[in-house]
């Protein structure tokens, strides 16, 4: 009786953690941050932002080049309120909406963790910002690539990933982040990107 008793226990405790993982969201109350649901703290962006009217990220992966600002719009040659755009390396009026600030969500997934997701303004493509808690003086945004077509993925690493360490300033006083000497610009491989074509619409 005894083992049975041990072995229902067992079962009920899987349970609860089981369930409480697939549960587990960070809860948007306003654009740029989250609160996590098991009271680890909140996510707060807000000061990655670039205000300037620019793309705080810009990474150059060959034929296209990727932009990126956090929380603050910025616009294009074709588009406005943008959160994520690319845009050809050769031919800068070829560009595509990848996500704007208006459509943007938090989601948190056991496979993937936590991540902001952004939809385009035509709903056509949707990016996903992995947030990568990098206790350091490190900030960098890595193109993942388009993981299945007009899906794409980038990690950001950021100490403001981590719970509790953000605020709309920056760290928090009191947070302490290790300090990496960088002696040159960092080089970040990226892995083949699918060719399939851009999807084009007719106005």
């Amino acid at each position: 009786m005894a083992n049975i008793k041990l072995a229902i226990s067992v079962i009920l405790v899987c349970f609860v953690v089981s369930t409480s993982a697939v549960g587990k969201t960070c809860d948007s109350s306003e654009p740029c941050k989250c609160s996590m649901s098991d009271g680890t703290g909140e996510i707060n962006l807000r000061s990655l932002a670039s205000t300037d009217g620019l793309p705080k990220f810009t990474l150059p992966t060959g034929y296209w080049n990727y932009s990126y600002n956090p929380c603050e719009a910025f616009n294009s040659t074709k588009y406005t309120g943008l959160a994520v755009v690319q845009v050809n390396a050769n031919n800068p009026n070829e560009e595509y909406d990848l996500g704007v600030q208006a459509n943007e969500k938090f989601e948190y997934k056991i496979s993937q963790g936590l991540y902001v997701e952004y939809r385009a303004s035509d709903y056509l493509r949707t990016s996903r910002v992995y947030l990568n808690c990098e206790p350091t003086n490190v900030e960098q945004l890595i193109f993942l690539g388009e993981s299945i077509s007009t899906e794409y993925e980038f990690i950001l690493n950021t100490p403001c990933a981590c719970p509790g360490f953000c605020d709309d300033n920056g760290l928090i006083d009191g947070i302490t982040t290790v300090t990496v000497p960088v002696t040159e610009p960092p080089t970040t491989t990226v892995p083949p990107v699918t060719t399939t074509p851009p999807i084009t619409t007719t106005p």
